[in-house]
């Protein structure tokens, strides 16, 4: 790394940050003012069940969850009893297959942006975030329920940034028309907006902190010296920010790349990245972060990546934050298994022999699967002299960073997909620009 940089980011740690205490500002819940009256939860259906005489432009109440406690983790939860054994699957056994028939969802005349699929606990919000945003609701088995729900004026036009479920709530990214101006909102299961639109700063990734019911976000901004700085928000129920605290800041060569937040019951693991040093490596910052954010920030370690930082995704597997990267032509990805109750971080080396038959593969989606020990993978694969074309390939991996079986094609000829999973099955959304829809395949793991 750049001995610059990393006296910029030491010397903002040892300052405490950019910590800021907000008590006013623009609101982000509507009169009444129920969400900001009860804790949030993460997972299960809403009390009481789904009332189909709730007004159905009325939200669907928020979903109390206890406060796991400063140490609290995944592996506390009595659900942890179920998590079992990755598959047992030869390396050139596909490792899943179609399970039942597509959706198709249409969202657009001709659909071509990033979609967002998110398993509520009770079905799936699927996202489209680009020109016109709109979100469908999703029942357990993938069917329809009910009609697209258009998320009104956004302006959006890009790709998924942050599309998060937690107490009943979906934590949505919308960007806007206005480069590095995002809307974040709170949407219940069928997409009804609780509350209104706005804004935070440039928000790139967004987790939620079962401690003192928190969302934490990663945000790029100036720092004081105008070079740029990335930093970390805590917002509330309200989408109040309550606190922040600048994690790197920029030189005039290096500046700091927010990318993904995987929020782990009590805590939060934060990656940020940045330019290649003299060596050519890529940094990687990974970070721990308590609640309240200011104070509660430690350094896990600085990982040195052949790729640049961006087009990866990172999800929670158990106690872990898992980042994942794919290769680019002879430069090899990685996966990075970050432990923040232990302090420790570990780098392995994509699951794939490099240079690769799928060329280069930019990661659109990962997620953890707890019951079986793997993350699920969904990237768009390139075209080279002896590959298959383009499209997007799904893959499977255990916590050590092995293969699990061979991956298979979703789809050729598309651009961007995504992943969710229900902790049994894994769903996949991609846009099909030809039919003016985003398709939604549900997959099982083969060797269970």
């Amino acid at each position: 790394m750049h001995v610059s940089w990393t006296l910029a980011i030491v010397a903002a740690l040892a300052a405490g940050g950019c910590y800021r205490r907000h008590t006013g500002g623009e609101r982000a819940v509507d009169a009444g003012r129920a969400d900001a009256a009860a804790p949030i939860g993460r997972d299960g259906a809403s009390p009481g069940g789904r009332d189909a005489a709730v007004d159905a432009e009325v939200p669907l109440p928020i979903e109390p969850v206890d406060d796991p406690g400063p140490g609290g983790r995944p592996s506390d939860d009595p659900a942890a009893q179920t998590w079992g054994d990755p598959p047992d699957l030869d390396p050139d056994d596909p490792c899943c297959e179609p399970d039942g028939a597509p959706i198709d969802i249409p969202f657009a005349d001709a659909p071509w942006g990033i979609p967002a699929i998110e398993w509520n606990g009770d079905g799936w919000g699927v996202l489209y975030p680009r020109e016109d945003a709109a979100f469908q609701e999703l029942a357990r088995d993938g069917a329809r329920v009910g009609a697209v729900r258009r998320l009104g004026p956004t302006g959006a036009t890009g790709e998924d940034l942050g599309f998060e479920w937690a107490g009943g709530r979906f934590f949505t990214i919308l960007p806007t028309a206005e480069p590095g101006v995002n809307l974040v909102g709170l949407l219940d299961r069928r997409g009804v907006l609780a509350g209104r639109w706005v804004s935070r700063g440039n928000l790139v990734s967004v987790a939620f902190v079962d401690r003192e019911a928190r969302w934490l976000a990663l945000r790029s901004e100036r720092g004081p010296d105008g070079l740029g700085a990335a930093v970390v928000v805590e917002l509330d129920g309200r989408l109040e920010e309550v606190g922040s605290e600048t994690l790197a800041s920029g030189t005039v060569r290096h500046r700091p790349r927010p990318g993904p937040v995987v929020g782990l019951k009590s805590r939060a693991v934060a990656f940020i990245g940045g330019p290649p040093d003299e060596a050519g490596a890529h940094p990687l910052l990974v970070f721990a972060i308590g609640v309240p954010v200011p104070g509660s920030i430690t350094t896990v370690g600085v990982i040195s990546l052949e790729n640049d930082a961006s087009w990866t995704r990172a999800t929670r597997l158990r106690d872990r934050a898992v980042f994942v990267q794919g290769p680019d032509g002879d430069r090899r990805g990685a996966v990075v298994l970050v432990d923040p109750f232990e302090g420790t971080s570990e780098l392995r080396p994509w699951p794939a022999r490099t240079p690769s038959v799928w060329g280069t593969e930019l990661v659109w989606g990962a997620v953890g699967v707890d019951t079986h020990d793997v993350v699920a993978t969904c990237s768009n694969y390139t075209s080279t002299p002896d590959g298959p074309g383009h499209g997007a390939l799904l893959r499977l991996f255990g916590a050590d960073g092995a293969p699990l079986g061979a991956p298979v094609i979703v789809a050729a000829n598309v651009s961007g997909c995504s992943v969710g999973s229900d902790g049994g099955r894994v769903l996949v959304a991609w846009p099909r620009s030809a039919d003016g829809v985003v398709r939604v395949q549900a997959y099982r793991l083969r060797g269970l």
